[in-house]
């Protein structure tokens, strides 16, 4: 995000600690008694909806015609490895169809296995010039497969936009190292049911607006001429920029719909949801688009206001895992069948 990870000072006093290890055995006990009743499990009938009390997780069931995605950071914090445990939990609890992920480090050691021994299989793509982290696709390998195409896998190196440029500052100034990754997935139930599942994590300094509107448009571009017979393509981004800004217009001005648009339309000022949180820097940077005829999202995750307790210390907590908050919808697509 715009203000780095930011870690909570651990000078909290000990009435501070006592309430938070407290909230931290009431959680533990929310979800142990969630999934003890099934609630935080998946229903075997299709259709069937499960949620995690609303201080945790409230998500839905994907059956054959829905599919289930989360967009999230496991970020750089996974080095940590109490960390790592929380973020594989909470892919654990949410069960997810597909998961779009940015900042994802230590991938083939840390985190491939532990998506394998939870049901996905997963693509991933590190960033360049040295770079320890990178964006990843992963999807539930027993409802999806890649599709047998020459271009189902596309690897966008942003750092190519600097080519363009004539002067030396120039090609340093657009030399930042981002990529992107797109994958196109089948249902193997139904294999005439196909999608695009994208993700990307823009540049960050918001002195450098130009060269997060460079990279939006390259990577939105890319990705719509490569898959523009697409019946539907999920897109979930670290755009690093606001609702009101020209990258994120740039996503609307290609059809690309907001799948929190709701939500955010009913939201006022006081409780707008936000998904980055620090000292210096409060709010929503983070997108999960949809573009496609006759797609629909169903449920979203509930996300917190700035001011929510659960959030009101700062990201990563004990509750979130990463430095952002991760957004997740059900989408219905059984109306795009090619």
């Amino acid at each position: 995000g715009h203000a780095r990870v930011w870690r909570r000072r651990n000078n909290i006093g000990v009435e501070a600690a006592s309430v938070r290890n407290r909230n931290r055995r009431e959680k533990g006990q929310r979800i142990r008694a969630a999934t003890r009743t099934g609630v935080a499990r998946r229903p075997s009938s299709a259709g069937g909806v499960w949620d995690v009390p609303r201080r945790d997780l409230e998500y839905t069931r994907a059956s054959l015609r829905k599919i289930s995605v989360v967009y999230a950071q496991p970020t750089t914090v996974s080095k940590a490895g109490k960390k790592v445990a929380q973020i594989h939990e909470l892919v654990r609890v949410m069960n997810p169809d597909v998961m779009l992920l940015q900042e994802v480090d230590n991938f083939g050691d840390v985190h491939e296995p532990a998506f394998r021994d939870l049901g996905f299989d997963a693509l991933y793509l590190q960033r360049p010039n040295g770079k320890h982290d990178g964006c990843c696709v992963a999807y539930r390998r027993e409802k999806f497969e890649i599709v047998d195409d020459d271009n189902a896998v596309l690897k966008v190196d942003l750092n190519e936009i600097a080519l363009s440029k004539q002067s030396k500052d120039d090609v340093e100034r657009f030399t930042r190292d981002n990529v992107a990754l797109a994958v196109r997935l089948r249902v193997r139930a139904m294999p005439t049911k196909e999608a695009v599942f994208a993700t990307t994590h823009l540049f960050w300094d918001p002195a450098m607006a130009d060269v997060k509107l460079a990279q939006a448009r390259s990577v939105a571009d890319t990705v719509l001429k490569v898959h523009s017979n697409a019946p539907l393509i999920v897109f979930g981004a670290d755009l690093n920029s606001t609702l009101d800004s020209d990258v994120v217009a740039e996503f609307h001005q290609r059809s690309f719909v907001d799948s929190y648009a709701a939500v955010r339309d009913s939201s006022t000022c006081e409780n707008k949801f936000v998904t980055n949180v620090t000292p210096g820097f409060t709010e929503a940077i983070d997108h999960l688009y949809l573009r496609g005829h006759g797609a629909r999202v169903e449920h979203v995750l509930e996300l917190p206001h700035a001011t929510h307790p659960d959030v009101s210390g700062g990201l990563p907590n004990w509750l979130w895992p990463s430095d952002h908050l991760p957004l997740a919808a059900d989408v219905e697509f059984d109306v795009l069948m090619s």
